[in-house]
């Protein structure tokens, strides 16, 4: 029997509330152990008043011992105020630094792949998506895409994958799925939640 993937999202003041706990959803639904880590004071409450608490705080997460080594995937979601706040930590930024340098996937949707992966050199060399309007802000070594979903793979290593926003949000979950289970681990989910059934 393979492990248990796990996955860490990112939850912050302000954070778009689809784009986060419709991502934990369809990942829990796979199975996957799904933690999500609070930024900031806890409860956190979304960019349209939805209160969520944390499964663990950053500082208590950032205490573990290792933190990158435990997951096999981490989830940036969107929300002008919770990329601004996500953008805005240096323990983020030294998190998601670290995990890209190991070689585990970031996967980061709406503002976000803007906000917080692009000023950090994360995107450089890659092809990314996210919010029509938000590209302005990627570097001259990224390349943008209109695609509603991209997955991007630098040869020498380094795995991301960045979505448009909240339309896009199902169809960003199941790559993910896709990414760490497979194809037909993706089509799974996508069958039992009716997604794009006609």
């Amino acid at each position: 029997m393979s492990k248990q993937q796990r996955v860490v999202v990112l939850l912050a003041e302000g954070f778009e509330e689809i784009e986060t706990i419709a991502v934990v959803d369809i990942l829990r639904r796979a199975h996957m152990n799904v933690q999500m880590v609070g930024v900031g004071e806890s409860p956190v409450t979304g960019g349209h008043g939805v209160v969520v608490t944390p499964d663990i705080s950053l500082f208590d997460y950032l205490e573990s011992d290792n933190p990158v080594q435990p997951f096999d995937l981490l989830v940036v979601p969107g929300g002008m105020g919770g990329v601004e706040h996500l953008s805005a930590s240096k323990r983020v930024s030294e998190l998601l630094i670290e995990t890209y340098k190991a070689g585990v996937p970031i996967a980061a949707i709406c503002a976000a792949p803007a906000y917080v992966l692009a000023p950090l050199g994360i995107l450089d060399g890659h092809s990314a998506t996210g919010y029509p309007g938000t590209e302005s802000r990627f570097s001259q070594q990224t390349v943008y895409s209109s695609q509603k979903v991209v997955v991007s793979e630098r040869s020498e290593g380094g795995i991301v994958i960045t979505s448009q926003g909240i339309g896009t949000t199902i169809p960003f979950a199941l790559q993910l799925i896709e990414q760490l289970q497979g194809s037909e681990a993706a089509t799974e989910i996508a069958q039992v939640t009716l997604w794009n059934v006609s």
